[in-house]
Formats: structure tokens, sequence, C-alpha cells
């Protein structure tokens, strides 16, 4: 039972904001997300929100599976602070989750104006791609990876594999 639920602390510690914080991110650093959203929601409806709770919040309904409330808490941080990296990355994982492909795509090429040469992001944006059947821009980014060198995952079965949905035969074969 957490301090806040005993029924002769938990009145007195549900006003105390250093203690909903101080213990919600303890929890949270710990991989108690049920406990630590509790902790963080009873402070957050106090005393409002701001970007870093709303990113706490949605790692704790993210790593619970909830899918569908981490993209609304990420997309609020996002509107708090937008082109936050750590943001965009946490709501595209989520909009694949929930397989909100498009959704995540505009994320992913978002992601990508902001970090282009970041090998990961690019290998999300071309398996996301693949996922919408853009063939040729998911192309363009598994070349990119074997140009330079970065691929994370086997680029060369991506590549054959939009070359066949093209019909470019002779191409998949190669690869």
């Amino acid at each position: 039972m957490l301090f806040i639920d005993n029924p002769v602390l938990g009145p007195g510690l549900r006003q105390n904001d250093m203690f909903l914080i101080e213990t919600g991110l303890l929890l949270l650093r710990n991989k108690h997300y049920k406990e630590a959203e509790r902790h963080l929601e009873i402070y957050a409806e106090r005393k409002g929100t701001d970007f870093d709770l709303l990113m706490q919040l949605g790692v704790c309904a993210q790593e619970q599976g909830h899918f569908r409330k981490a993209i609304n808490l990420f997309q609020q941080a996002n509107m708090l602070r937008p082109r936050q990296p750590n943001a965009l990355y946490r709501l595209q994982y989520c909009q694949a989750r929930t397989e909100q492909y498009r959704a995540q795509c505009d994320t992913l090429l978002e992601l990508e104006k902001l970090l282009p040469e970041d090998p990961k992001i690019t290998t999300e944006t071309g398996l996301c791609l693949i996922q919408l059947e853009a063939w040729d821009e998911a192309l363009k980014r598994f070349y990119k990876l074997e140009v330079t060198g970065k691929n994370l995952v086997p680029s060369m079965r991506a590549i054959a594999w939009c070359h066949l949905r093209l019909h470019q035969f002779p191409e998949a074969e190669k690869y």
C-alpha cells in the first residue's frame, strides 16, 4: 500500500507537492509506472502540467501499454515545447503500436528534419513508409543507410522488398 492511500497519512501527503513530485520521480526511475502515475497525476490535478510532467506521465502510460493515453500526453508536451526529439520519438513509437502509420510517418518526417543523420530515425521512417506502401520513399531511406554504412537492420532485404513491390524484378534480384 502506498503512503498516499493510508487513511491517516494520505490526506496530508496528497497536499505535499514536494512529496508527490519526488516520490513520483523515484517510482518512475524504479519502473513502478502505475504508482508513479498516481503520484504525478495528483500533483498535476493540483498544480497543472508543464512539459516535463506531461513527458513523465506519458512515459508512465506508454510503459503500461496505454498507448492512446500516451499519444495524447506526448502531443500536449509537443505543443508546449515543439520539436523536442524525445517527445516526438516517443510519440511515433506509440503511434506505431496503435497502427496509426500515417501519423507516425508525419512524426518521423519531422524527426528526420531535426536529426537528418540519425540512422535509427532513418530506419524507422523507412519501415513506416513500407507500412504505407510508399516504396520509392522507403527505398531512398534504405539506400541512404547502405551508402553511409549506418544500417542498423539488414537494409538489403528492405531494398529487395521495395523493388519487388515496384515490379522491378532485376533490381530486387540483385539484393
